[in-house]
């Protein structure tokens, strides 16, 4: 039902678009398809980030980070994909993705993009160090 655009679905942008958007974006596509008028000068209020980690190679998840959502002036977001113990083979296609990571800012929290990012990595370190994925 959601095919009004497709680069805007899946990966859980359509999620951060939700959360960044001011009016709620499931409901507006929605009404678009039942034929109701929908606003045209929506904008997204916000930054937004998203990181993908995708399997190097075949074999089982013996290691991963913790799953984590922190609602903040930043809110973090890590949905694994795979969980430990998982079989890996790779598919050369979204199937490969281990978890993603996203993180969003409302506009309201004033920070500059450079702020932003600079959160973002922190919170990457601390969270999900380097050596967080192992598949043996």
């Amino acid at each position: 039902m959601i095919e009004i655009n497709y680069r805007c679905i899946g990966g859980g942008k359509e999620f951060l678009l939700d959360r960044l958007l001011n009016q709620d974006y499931f409901k507006q596509i929605l009404r678009l398809h039942l034929g109701e008028r929908i606003n045209l000068n929506s904008a997204v209020d916000g930054q937004a980030y998203a990181n993908y980690y995708i399997a190097k190679h075949a074999g089982e998840l013996q290691n991963c980070p913790n799953p984590f959502e922190f609602n903040a002036a930043i809110g973090t977001k890590l949905e694994l994909l795979k969980q430990r113990g998982e079989k890996i083979s790779l598919t050369h296609s979204d199937r490969d993705r281990l978890a993603i990571f996203s993180a969003y800012a409302k506009a309201e929290s004033q920070l500059s993009e450079s702020e932003f990012v600079q959160h973002i990595e922190q919170h990457m370190e601390q969270h999900m160090p380097q050596n967080a994925w192992e598949i043996r």
